[in-house]
């Protein structure tokens, strides 16, 4: 389909591959020219006979990358259980800031949540889970940015800390410390009017 190839092979138009097994795009570098088993950089693009996804595999047959039907990603997993499930034995994520002004917006890693979310109380979170004794999945606590003012040109924030009380709460919902806008940090309410203000829950509680 092409009468001025750039390379050995080149294709102006679609290209099929297929097979009643896996089908691979195996890319390698050697160091040897024509010595087909040295691989210094293999990499192997693999969509799998037994399930609909897309592997990528070193050299090693390690599946670095999975791309699930569902568009879900995974690293370390090839069955992501999220948009982009990561698993590692060692630090899985690794960010680094992009300036070092604290007057810039800017950071390592930016959250958010888009559209349809302009209420008071309202923001994205960091939700920690972990197995328990019997291997279920269980939200342990979160961390969550919340509108304090959602009107345009008087945005004020808030960081809400929540943990799990019990093993009803099942999505970490107990609030235990609130820090708003102003400075005030809030410890058994949600709307401190001191520096400190803590408040307790029972006549028998402790403050200090």
């Amino acid at each position: 389909g092409d009468t001025t190839p750039e390379q050995k092979l080149t294709v102006t138009g679609n290209i099929l591959a297929s097979t009643s097994g896996n089908v691979d795009l195996i890319l390698r570098s050697s160091t040897t020219n024509g010595a087909s088993n040295n691989d210094d950089a293999k990499f192997t693009l693999r969509t799998g006979s037994s399930s609909e996804r897309f592997d990528i595999i070193n050299g090693a047959g390690t599946k670095l990358m999975t791309i699930a039907s569902t568009g879900n990603v995974g690293i370390g997993t090839t069955s992501p259980g999220g948009i982009l499930d990561v698993i590692g034995n060692t630090p899985t994520l690794i960010t680094r800031t992009v300036t070092t002004s604290v007057s810039t917006p800017q950071s390592a890693i930016q959250i958010g949540m888009d559209g349809g979310t302009q209420n008071n109380g309202a923001g994205p979170a960091f939700l920690f889970f972990n197995d328990d004794s019997a291997g279920n999945k269980e939200f342990l606590g979160r961390l969550t940015a919340v509108w304090e003012n959602v009107l345009n040109g008087s945005e004020a924030g808030a960081i809400v800390f929540n943990v799990r009380a019990n093993g009803a709460d099942t999505n970490a919902t107990t609030e235990r410390m609130r820090i708003m806008a102003g400075g005030n940090v809030g410890i058994g309410t949600t709307a401190p009017v001191v520096a400190l203000d803590v408040v307790r829950t029972s006549a028998a509680d402790q403050v200090l």
